[in-house]
């Protein structure tokens, strides 16, 4: 399975979940978008442009993007590592 596949699969298993969430723990799904850091307003513009078709799927996506983000901003601090003789880091 490539990696196009696997980001597919794991769309559409998220996406199961986020109609659940929609249809059982409306709240749930809004805590979880903000611990994720999903921005709320590209949530709003995303369904609106869509017109709230497959709200699931669009959601989805942007929680994959957001993960995504997360982990180049950690790959690329891991390049530039804090100075060890810092008197202020811990």
């Amino acid at each position: 399975m490539d990696a196009l596949d696997s980001e597919a699969a794991i769309l559409h298993w998220l996406s199961q979940k986020i109609e659940h969430l929609i249809a059982h723990d409306f709240e749930g799904l809004l805590f979880l978008l903000y611990r994720i850091d999903v921005s709320e307003q590209k949530v709003k513009q995303m369904l609106a442009a869509t017109g709230g078709e497959a709200a699931a799927t669009t959601i989805a996506s942007l929680i994959i993007e957001r993960q995504k983000q997360k982990l180049a901003l950690r790959q690329q601090m891991r390049k530039f590592p804090a100075p060890t003789d810092d008197p202020e880091r811990w």
